[in-house]
């Protein structure tokens, strides 16, 4: 017998919406597992449980989305603010990871030229400004926070990982701020490497990487299939 997956539909009271309830994947041998879905009234997936050969239940995902009205407001109806993960076969249950999300807390950078474009910088628009991580979930103990800063173009200007290494995006005029121009990186932003795109398709002509080697690639026509000259 070949691997097999099986759905369960359901609607979401409107009889109009049909998300999955249910899904059952059976391998080569007969043995199933599954996971089974709980929706918001968004029919945003609230709670998945995954359940394992002998239909035990395994681990349980739980999402809350934002639901503020700045957001919904706007439609945006599909935000995860927290989602945390539980090892259902620890008896209680053991919180094993949570991750944590914040929207549009930072103040957008202005890109003057720009058409087309809501040039209001209060507004809700769904960036993500801040991811909030635990080293130890269950404890809430060794807190990682990630923050991110966007442009009224919707570009990530900043971001830091791991609490303090930096990432610094460029955006060029010249390409009406639709590509990256040069990205540092680095405890200090001192590493930082460029790029020259085609105006009309975005394609990639040429990078400079930390070093300063030059690489510039070409397209054949026919086919837009790339290839370089290598580092120089």
């Amino acid at each position: 017998m070949l691997a097999r997956t099986f759905i369960t539909w359901e609607h979401d009271g409107t009889s109009r919406n049909q998300r999955p309830q249910r899904m059952a994947m059976a391998n080569e041998a007969g043995e199933t597992r599954s996971v089974t879905y709980e929706y918001t009234s968004y029919n945003n997936v609230h709670v998945l449980k995954e359940f394992g050969f002998a239909d035990e239940l395994l681990r349980r995902t739980e999402t809350d989305y934002e639901t503020g009205s700045g957001w919904t407001n706007q439609r945006l109806l599909h935000l995860p603010k927290s989602v945390k993960v539980f090892d259902e076969r620890m008896s209680p249950p053991l919180l094993t990871a949570r991750t944590a999300y914040d929207y549009d807390t930072e103040t957008l950078v202005q890109r003057p030229g720009i058409t087309m474009h809501d040039g209001n910088t209060d507004a809700y628009r769904g960036n993500v400004t801040q991811i909030k991580r635990y080293a130890d979930a269950s404890a809430v103990a060794g807190l990682e926070v990630d923050t991110l800063t966007y442009d009224i173009a919707g570009n990530v200007v900043t971001a830091t990982a791991d609490c303090c290494r930096q990432k610094a995006f460029t955006y060029s005029p010249d390409f009406y701020y639709a590509y990256v121009t040069e990205e540092a990186r680095g405890d200090a932003r001192q590493l930082t490497t460029s790029a020259n795109s085609d105006f009309n398709t975005g394609l990639l002509r040429s990078a400079t990487d930390e070093n300063y080697q030059t690489t510039t690639i070409h397209y054949y026509p026919e086919n837009l299939r790339h290839y370089s000259d290598g580092a120089a």
